[in-house]
C-alpha cells in the first residue's frame, strides 16, 4: 500500500467518525428535547403552568438553538465535500 493511499483511508476514516459523532450529538439533543417537551406538558397537565415549566420550555428552546447550530455545521460539512 502506497503511503498516499494509506494517507487518503485514514482521512476518510477521520471525516466517517466526525459525521458519526455529529449524528450522534443530534440524535442526543433531539431525544433531550422530546423528553423535557414531555416532562412540561406532564406537568401543566397536572398542576398547570408553573416556573418549573418555563424553565424547562427555556431549556427546550435553548437545545432547539443547539440543534440549529449542529444541523447548520453538518450541513456546511456536506457542502464543502
Amino acid at each position: 500500500m502506497s503511503h498516499s493511499l494509506a494517507l487518503e483511508e485514514s482521512n476518510t476514516t477521520l471525516h466517517l467518525l466526525e459525521d458519526l459523532n455529529l449524528a450522534i450529538n443530534e440524535a442526543r439533543l433531539v431525544r433531550r428535547i422530546m423528553d423535557m417537551r414531555n416532562q412540561a406538558g406532564n406537568i401543566e397537565s397536572t398542576i398547570g403552568p408553573s416556573i418549573r415549566t418555563q424553565r424547562l420550555r427555556d431549556e427546550v428552546k435553548r437545545l432547539e438553538n443547539h440543534l440549529v447550530f449542529i444541523r447548520n455545521r453538518q450541513s456546511e460539512k456536506e457542502s464543502q465535500k
